[in-house]
């Protein structure tokens, strides 16, 4: 009994030693994963234009928007979910009031859309890129489609 004990005895530690490092392996891609997506899973907002700054703007913060401003954005986001998603009542209508707002509005609008309805990478560009190629050529909506890509280019919003 004295020699299986001693085999035993000899055969635990390099074992041991294999499971330690395959467990430090598997940790450190863990983390590593953890890291990659933490990183790659985040949108910045873009900086609200300063062209037309409304008259009950904050001084203190120019990015910030005006309550009524936010409740355009939020507006428009709503309206541009349902088109987006394709619920049973569309207003196309989203499009044309996001072409008829102001910069400031239209960057708030991207910035709220991307920040709450897309999951990282995407964006209300590419989810308006997406949609756009289940319209048909030459209609009012890809006009609006394409005009809205047009802004965005403008605007330098990816």
């Amino acid at each position: 009994m004295g020699k299986k004990t001693e085999q035993i005895v000899k055969y635990l530690p390099s074992v041991n030693k294999n499971y330690i490092w395959g467990g430090l392996i598997i940790i450190g891609a863990i983390v590593g994963i953890y890291y990659f997506g933490k990183n790659s899973g985040s949108f910045t907002p873009y900086i609200l234009p300063n062209d037309t700054p409304p008259d009950d703007a904050n001084p203190n913060d120019p990015n910030a928007l005006t309550s009524s401003e936010q409740e355009t954005v939020i507006s428009i986001s709503n309206a541009l979910k349902a088109i987006i998603e394709g619920y049973f009542t569309i207003d196309y209508s989203a499009y044309n009031r996001m072409l008829t707002c102001s910069d400031r509005v239209f960057t708030g609008t991207y910035n709220f859309y991307s920040a709450n309805f897309c999951t990282p990478p995407d964006t209300l560009r590419t989810k308006i890129e997406s949609q756009r190629h289940w319209y048909l050529p030459f209609t009012t909506t890809d006009n609006w489609a394409a005009e809205i890509l047009t802004r965005m280019d403008r605007l330098k919003l990816k």
